[in-house]
């Protein structure tokens, strides 16, 4: 018996349901299979993940100790522009208030001249004469190397203009203003002779003797001359206070008053001392200004 039109047409409906179902799992399991196999051909294997580890490492190992280095220095110079700013403010105020130029200076450039012997030993070692200035024969004037009958004044009125959050009159280690030091004498074998200027410079000065002024910003300020306030004649500066490197050169400087050839007070480098790979103070100076 053959089926009416309504049901030949019904027959056709599922036959086609059949297959789409039929077809539609094969095409599953065939897309299925080929993701798997892209997942496959993608992804990285655990060697090729070390090697781009290591390498990652190596570059690494190479470029942040730079910048490290680049970023210290950075802050160092900008710590040192704001310290020597300070104390050129302070120095001038006290010199205003001072009325008249206080007797508290070395010569930036001398302007005396060299000066000779007249007379040497027949070995030619040593002078037994006197020493008398070379260009006019005259003898070295009393200021020759500078004035410093009024530097203890003019320190007391720097120190006044100055945020002061903590003073150690002695022992400045033992009182908490400094951190550990090494002098001059750590790194010249004990061939020094250690006077005036390089006395004061050795550790034992530094961490025991040395009056010891420390700024509200943390600055570390280091009379260098043995007196109370600080000495423009000679003191040493901490730039950035109790933090590393507390390296000569690095974040401590030595400074002193000097007269510049226009007749002006100036802080300026009292000596040339700093460790291997420091800065003296006119180095960091010419770096600031881009020279």
């Amino acid at each position: 018996m053959g089926l009416s039109a309504h049901d030949e047409i019904l027959k056709r409906v599922q036959d086609d349901r059949l297959v789409s179902k039929t077809h539609s799992k094969e095409l599953n399991v065939l897309t299925s299979y080929h993701l798997n196999d892209f997942k496959k051909k993608v992804a990285f294997t655990l060697a090729e993940v070390l090697i781009t580890l290591g390498i990652i490492g190596i570059v690494a190992a190479i470029t942040i100790p730079t910048l490290i280095s680049k970023y210290q220095d950075f802050s160092l110079k900008v710590q040192f522009k704001k310290t020597y700013a300070v104390l050129q403010q302070a120095a001038r105020r006290a010199e205003y208030e001072f009325t008249v130029q206080p007797k508290c200076y070395y010569w930036d450039v001398n302007p005396y001249g060299q000066v000779v012997c007249t007379k040497v030993s027949d070995d030619g070692l040593n002078c037994i004469g006197e020493y008398v200035l070379k260009d006019t024969g005259e003898p070295i004037p009393a200021d020759y190397n500078g004035l410093f009958s009024e530097c203890q004044t003019f320190g007391e009125q720097m120190t006044k203009n100055l945020r002061v959050a903590k003073i150690c009159k002695t022992k400045p280690f033992d009182n908490g203003c400094v951190p550990v030091y090494e002098g001059m004498d750590t790194y010249d074998g004990g061939n020094h002779a250690y006077q005036g200027m390089a006395n004061a410079m050795r550790k034992e000065w530094l961490m025991n003797k040395n009056y010891t002024v420390v700024l509200a910003d943390g600055t570390i300020i280091i009379n260098g001359m043995g007196k109370e306030n600080i000495s423009p004649q000679l003191f040493f500066v901490d730039i950035n206070g109790k933090s590393g490197p507390n390296k000569w050169g690095y974040d401590i400087f030595p400074f002193k008053s000097v007269k510049d050839t226009a007749g002006n007070l100036k802080i300026g480098q009292a000596n040339s001392f700093k460790e291997d790979g420091g800065k003296t103070v006119n180095e960091m100076l010419e770096e600031i200004a881009g020279k």
